[in-house]
């Protein structure tokens, strides 16, 4: 069950929540979006309780920054498990070739990313299995192991068979008879028919499913999706055989959205280049942003991205303690330098705006009562106190 509406809740006492535009899954803020699909909303909220009692206080941007911060790291410890999993499944098809007959790819349905499992069997028949994801698929072999069952084609299949949805495939033929069936299904079987035609592969089958918007074309996997902007998106996966290594990987032919690499590729971007290649510019560039964010707005991050921003000042000071650093390196920790300057600064405008929200609340909202003197009065000598310490610092 979507579990959104348990945040969305939260922040309709937020001054600016008018500003905010609420979709399944997804909440868009000054023309950017957060998609919580897979984010566990409920578990943020648990262990955000500092966050949750000042966000009516902040301004909707960095509320909105803190709540993209916890969203990002998810989907990179997400992407993180999925590689992982992803690279123990190619070492053990490597070694079993049959486990190529198993490929598992993704699509966007509804909004939402989901896994499927397809499956080819002896006689050339395809079958598709949704929601089974490379972790799914371990994890099938792993208690397969513990039961000392063999761990063969045939049983791997039948037990994935017993766990999981198999959808629906149809040809063209069933396509035109069904009702309801639309016409952007039945033009993309046509033209994948039409190619196989134009190839001269007469053998070669189209199946297609609607509502998934998955259609294979002899083995070959295609989906079909809308982006975010309503235009569509095709995407062609293949189980890529051409060598032992890469037996299994799902290859994409597709748009992807940049996403934050691990620490440990960050790392060795860092550790180990003696120059920044564009794409490598590219990943630390995407990273550090992603930092700074991280140690601007530290006290509000749960424990576990809290602990990142502790991983990243210990970063800080290991690079620091370098004797003879590299170009890349030196640079890095002139970065670290302008970027703890810069979050400082921010915190002290972040503390101004603060200021500025509750009496914004005292003076033009009921609903949100008063701010008594006593408290304005604190808030405006926390000010004072942020910006005495950086000034402080400063020299």
């Amino acid at each position: 069950m979507d579990k959104l509406y348990l945040l969305t809740d939260q922040l309709k006492d937020h001054p600016e929540y008018e500003f905010l535009t609420i979709k399944p899954g997804e909440l868009v803020y000054a023309g950017v979006s957060i998609d919580f699909n897979g984010f566990d909303v409920e578990k943020f909220i648990n262990d955000s309780e500092y966050f949750l009692s000042q966000m009516s206080t902040l301004p909707m941007k960095d509320v909105f920054k803190i709540i993209k911060l916890h969203v990002d790291y998810a989907n990179l410890l997400k992407k993180i498990r999925e590689e992982s999993a992803k690279k123990v499944l190619d070492d053990m098809m490597a070694v079993n070739p049959p486990l190529a007959n198993f490929q598992i790819f993704k699509n966007r349905v509804n909004g939402t990313v989901k896994s499927f499992l397809k499956y080819k069997d002896k006689n050339g028949v395809n079958y598709i299995y949704e929601n089974v994801s490379e972790e799914d698929f371990l994890d099938t072999i792993k208690g397969l192991q513990e039961s000392n069952a063999a761990v063969t084609e045939d049983v791997l299949f039948s037990n994935i068979a017993s766990k999981y949805t198999n959808i629906k495939l149809e040809d063209i033929t069933t396509a035109e008879k069904r009702m309801g069936v639309s016409e952007k299904h039945l033009n993309t079987l046509k033209r994948f028919e039409q190619e196989s035609r134009n190839e001269m592969d007469n053998h070669r089958k189209v199946l297609g499913n609607e509502e998934n918007g998955i259609y294979l074309n002899g083995d070959e996997v295609i989906t079909t999706h809308l982006n975010k902007l309503g235009e569509s998106v095709t995407e062609t996966h293949k189980n890529n055989i051409e060598s032992e290594e890469d037996l299994g990987k799902d290859v994409i032919v597709s748009y992807q959205a940049e996403q934050l690499i691990s620490f440990e590729e960050y790392n060795d971007i860092i550790t180990k280049s003696e120059s920044l290649s564009d794409e490598d510019l590219r990943k630390v560039q995407n990273m550090e942003n992603f930092l700074f964010e991280v140690i601007t707005y530290k006290e509000y991050l749960t424990p576990e991205l809290l602990d990142v921003c502790d991983k990243y000042y210990q970063y800080w000071n290991y690079l620091s303690a370098i004797e003879e650093p590299s170009q890349v390196i030196y640079d890095t920790v002139n970065r670290y330098s302008d970027m703890e300057a810069r979050s400082q600064e921010r915190q002290a405008v972040n503390a101004r705006e603060k200021v500025a929200s509750l009496q914004r609340i005292k003076d033009n909202s009921k609903d949100y009562g008063f701010i008594n003197a006593l408290l304005y009065v604190l808030a405006v000598l926390f000010v004072g106190v942020v910006v005495g310490v950086i000034t402080i610092l400063a020299k």
